[in-house]
């Protein structure tokens, strides 16, 4: 049976709705809603700037036999399968911060305005490693997307155990949309968090997300299909199993994305 859509949907605000933001956070932990879209999060100017400064960036594109999906910058989960993952994370972040600042260069870090935004309403900072003597960890990955995505979801205490991350009350995923393509691209986010009993239908054996979960598991369950436009940035809950839908132009889907973990009132972004 096929997934239905339902009206589990997305909040709409504006950037000058920082307090609202801040105030639906609770019913996106506790699945009342499906996402908070806040659209033109940035202007004009300010992506013109970003993708001009992307030009002369390398996308690393997976050696992936069915998606095409690459990145600039590190992420937590892709080396958490490594003997020494973590030390080798924090040690590559100076230079995957170093990379994620010429990108901004020339207009406010988009990392930056989503602290301040999120400031309005609770203590919002980089996330840390108590330890690794308080090392900050890198916030501010850009995805690239050439196809759909896999199936997945993104939980720091099943995914990352033994980081700080893991350790936080709720975890929120940041999608801020730097490109998107003629058609298709939507995050389609569906109302089943995952559970332990869904690993029977997970194909990933090594690494996180090379093949994700069996994309008709989920059944006929509820799903909100979000469209974002260039410049909206959109929240929502990332243990939601959720899904980038199949694109069609030859223009990739690019998004800054970082995870939001949050400890009571304090809200803590890390990629």
């Amino acid at each position: 049976m096929a997934n239905k859509e339902n009206l589990w949907g997305a909040v709409q605000l504006g950037p000058d709705n920082p307090a609202e933001a801040c105030a639906l956070l609770p019913q996106l932990a506790r699945n009342e809603i499906a996402a908070i879209k806040i659209g033109h999060f940035l202007d004009k100017e300010e992506l013109a700037v970003i993708k001009a400064n992307m030009e002369g960036q390398t996308i690393a594109w997976y050696a992936n036999k069915t998606h095409q999906q690459g990145r600039i910058g590190i992420n937590a989960t892709g080396f958490s399968h490594l003997l020494d993952g973590k030390r080798e994370y924090f040690d590559a972040t100076p230079a995957a911060e170093q990379d994620r600042d010429k990108i901004f260069k020339g207009t406010h870090s988009p990392i930056n305005k989503i602290l301040e935004f999120f400031g309005n309403g609770f203590d919002a900072q980089i996330a840390t490693e108590p330890e690794l003597q308080q090392a900050r960890y890198f916030a501010g990955l850009i995805r690239a997307m050439g196809a759909k995505s896999t199936l997945h979801f993104d939980f720091a205490p099943k995914q990352l155990p033994g980081w700080s991350v893991a350790d936080a009350d709720e975890q929120f995923g940041l999608v801020l949309y730097l490109q998107m393509p003629a058609a298709g691209g939507e995050l389609n986010i569906y109302d089943h968090p995952w559970t332990p009993e869904d690993e029977r239908h997970n194909n990933d054996h090594v690494e996180k997300g090379t093949f994700g979960f069996t994309e008709d598991f989920l059944g006929d369950t509820p799903y909100a299909s979000v469209q974002p436009s260039e410049g909206d940035l959109v929240v929502f809950k990332t243990r939601n199993f959720h899904q980038v839908g199949e694109i069609k132009s030859d223009k990739p889907r690019l998004g800054l994305t970082t995870f939001m973990s949050q400890q009571g009132d304090r809200l803590s972004l890390w990629s």
